[in-house]
């Protein structure tokens, strides 16, 4: 699943741990962040879903990006789209925001049909500003939500 994250490397525990440490803080600082997925029927994490302000890319701010990990093993069952969904209605309806993007590598099919799927457009292709490929930015704003 790793492959489809920035430079594509397993995090060790030590980074997880990191990871997960910092997006806690953010969620604290600025009041959104990581909603952890489970499966309704036996209340397993399989994942995470994300809105948060892509610092990192400085092409896509002030608009918020939203963005999903899910066990592959959950995969083609519509979790990553339900997520996506709700992260957008949060995004609009409880925090204001105008204008969402999301993005994905470009050979990350699933990845862009989620985003097709919860009415986002393919706006266009970019190089990732750290790493050696391209990504595709996708966006939805208020109106096209509503």
């Amino acid at each position: 699943m790793m492959r489809d994250m920035a430079d594509g490397h397993v995090y060790s525990l030590a980074e997880s741990e990191r990871w997960l440490q910092e997006h806690i803080d953010v969620r604290s600082e600025r009041g959104f962040g990581v909603w952890c997925v489970e499966l309704k029927s036996n209340s397993d994490v399989i994942g995470w879903i994300d809105l948060a302000l892509p610092d990192w890319f400085p092409a896509l701010l002030p608009d918020p990006e939203i963005g999903w990990f899910i066990d592959q093993r959950q995969w083609a069952k519509g979790l990553a789209t339900e997520g996506a969904a709700a992260a957008l209605r949060v995004a609009f309806d409880e925090l204001g925001f105008e204008r969402i993007s999301a993005i994905c590598k470009v050979e990350n099919v699933a990845s862009a049909r989620v985003m097709e799927k919860i009415g986002m457009s393919f706006v266009e292709e970019r190089p990732h500003p750290r790493l050696s490929f391209p990504l595709k930015i996708y966006v939805i704003t208020l109106e096209e939500a509503s």
